[in-house]
């Protein structure tokens, strides 16, 4: 969805390889596209590692479980960290759908920015 949004076109690609299955578009939706080109003011691409760390992040201050995808806004802040001083950020936390091993990984006590293989 990066790639279409940058393009100002749909860009349709062969694989979405990520833990974040939540946000992996391969096929974009016109309609999709065309709501962000109203709503959105950048996009940012982030690492796999900054994904689980937000993951665990939002576990470990919060007590609140959610998947990689949901904590997509809270890795672009931890690998962006600039963007706080654009002003007021919000981004939702969403999403229970965790593998069972990335689970047991955010349960275990030696779990603090370990990404699950």
């Amino acid at each position: 969805m990066e790639q279409s949004w940058r393009a100002g076109r749909l860009v349709e690609t062969e694989r979405a390889e990520t833990i974040a299955d939540g946000i992996a578009v391969r096929v974009p939706v016109a309609e999709a596209l065309d709501y962000l080109r109203d709503a959105v003011d950048e996009v940012v691409l982030v690492s796999e590692d900054a994904l689980w760390r937000a993951t665990q992040l939002v576990w470990g201050t919060l007590g609140i479980i959610v998947e990689t995808a949901g904590a997509a806004g809270v890795a672009a802040l931890l690998e962006y960290p600039a963007m706080l001083a654009r002003g007021l950020v919000a981004t939702p936390l969403c999403g229970g759908n965790l593998t069972s091993d990335q689970l047991a990984a955010l349960m275990s006590e030696d779990a603090v920015y370990n990404t699950p293989t």
